[in-house]
């Protein structure tokens, strides 16, 4: 699953943790890493540490992990560039404080709190291997944890009385992501859709609500645009879907932690190494390797991926799907 190199090994800690005390983990503001740093949370708590998880888009899905408590994200308020009185009396509650990644947050409560901790400080985000692996890692060598999972400990809401891949012809296709530069153009989004309903597919769009109106003339070419009160309706919808395909973004992370296959378009190889989805089976569809310097691949990347190479990944990955 992973190895680590003992020269890897680091201690972010200032001191041990102790399992009588509560952990802050203050998770990122985009969906793929709060998902994939649960899977630190997930490792913590079986290995008897309580932490309670800060952020918006996992209190949206607090349904799915019942087995942490999950407040909304902490909204920083500069003063003098210091947190201000109201921040520093929630996190210092908490005799650590852990953030999956650096911010305005993270480096001014470092200041004010003795062991506040930013975890992509650790060498083991520069290794060559996927964010759901390096998490894994991270509680090995920086936690010295016990009998570690690559899991997240994502559950089924009971009370939902959802079925997995009910809807056997339903694809789910993001085409959206948090930047412009990593997605595909939406023409070709279009014509894969065209395409998969030869094959008897059916294609729903999902798309943030401030973009509907750029999307919702695909309604137009038969493809379905349904829209969603809330992540915890998208998610129920995505895990009775029977595949995922769209660009490197958290909705595709979010499928493959529910077990549905993906089909993830992103612009290069270092990228979908760290970031492709690993949860389920899952298949990557990158722009040729000779197409370089790296400006040159970043502007041009979705000119040299066409609507059949993704459509042949897709038979690719419905094969060995049963």
């Amino acid at each position: 699953m992973f190895m680590i190199n003992p020269a890897q090994a680091t201690s972010l800690l200032k001191r041990p943790l102790v399992k009588e005390e509560k952990i802050a983990f203050v998770g990122s503001t985009c969906l793929g890493d709060a998902l994939i740093a649960m899977v630190t949370v997930n490792n913590l708590v079986s290995n008897g540490y309580r932490v309670d998880v800060f952020s918006d888009y996992l209190k949206d899905l607090q349904a799915w992990f019942p087995w942490v408590k999950i407040l909304p994200q902490v909204n920083f308020n500069c003063t003098d560039m210091n947190p201000d009185q109201q921040t520093q009396e929630i996190f210092a509650s908490y005799p650590t404080v852990m953030h999956m990644y650096n911010s305005k947050l993270a480096e001014q409560l470092k200041t004010q709190h003795p062991n506040s901790i930013i975890l992509s400080q650790s060498p083991l985000y520069k290794a060559r291997m996927s964010m759901v692996d390096i998490q894994a890692a991270l509680c090995q060598s920086e936690f010295n944890l016990k009998n570690i999972v690559r899991k997240n400990n994502i559950q089924i809401p009971a009370a939902a009385e959802l079925v997995a891949r009910k809807h056997c012809n339903r694809i789910v296709v993001h085409p959206t992501s948090s930047l412009a530069r990593k997605n595909w153009p939406k023409n070709k989004f279009i014509k894969l859709s065209q395409k998969l309903a030869q094959l008897n597919y059916e294609s729903c769009f999902i798309v943030a609500p401030h973009e509907r109106a750029s999307w919702q003339d695909v309604v137009n070419y038969g493809i379905a645009l349904p829209e969603f009160a809330s992540l915890n309706e998208t998610a129920a919808f995505i895990y009775e879907s029977a595949f995922f395909i769209g660009n490197d973004s958290g909705i595709g992370h979010l499928a493959s932690n529910l077990g549905v296959p993906t089909v993830s378009i992103i612009l290069r190889n270092g990228v979908a190494t760290q970031w492709r989805p690993t949860w389920a089976p899952g298949v990557v569809v990158l722009s040729p390797s000779w197409l370089n310097p790296r400006p040159i691949k970043e502007k041009l990347w979705q000119h040299f991926i066409s609507v059949a190479m993704v459509l042949r990944k897709f038979e690719q990955l419905s094969s060995l799907v049963v």
